[in-house]
């Protein structure tokens, strides 16, 4: 299943019938299940060691990856830094804004 290359445009079209079952099952195996991720149940009062899988934990994942390899680039010197984004980002950045506007304009 290569999103990538069908273009996130295309994701809500895409079926798990497109699948077959053995990957429709590796699929479901990998979204539902726990991994290894210690959490604080304030109700509890106590720490579970495994936590669903869930957005949430995913989009702080993502967040701290983000500020790591900021530290990490920080690191070097400036002039021998990686980018900090790549050109073809920015472009395709801006022409999903430029959609998102004719989006909003569209009656």
């Amino acid at each position: 299943m290569n999103l990538r290359k069908q273009g996130s445009r295309n994701i809500p079209a895409r079926q798990l019938t497109s699948l077959s079952l053995p990957q429709r099952e590796l699929f479901h195996a990998k979204l539902t299940r726990s991994v290894n991720w210690q959490k604080y149940d304030p109700k509890t009062e106590s720490y579970s060691a495994r936590t669903p899988m869930n957005s949430y934990d995913v989009l702080k994942c993502s967040q701290a990856c983000f500020h790591l390899f900021e530290w990490l680039r920080s690191l070097l010197p400036e002039e021998e830094r990686p980018p900090r984004c790549v050109d073809i980002d920015l472009q395709a950045y801006r022409e999903q804004e430029g959609e998102v506007e004719l989006d909003r304009q569209s009656p």
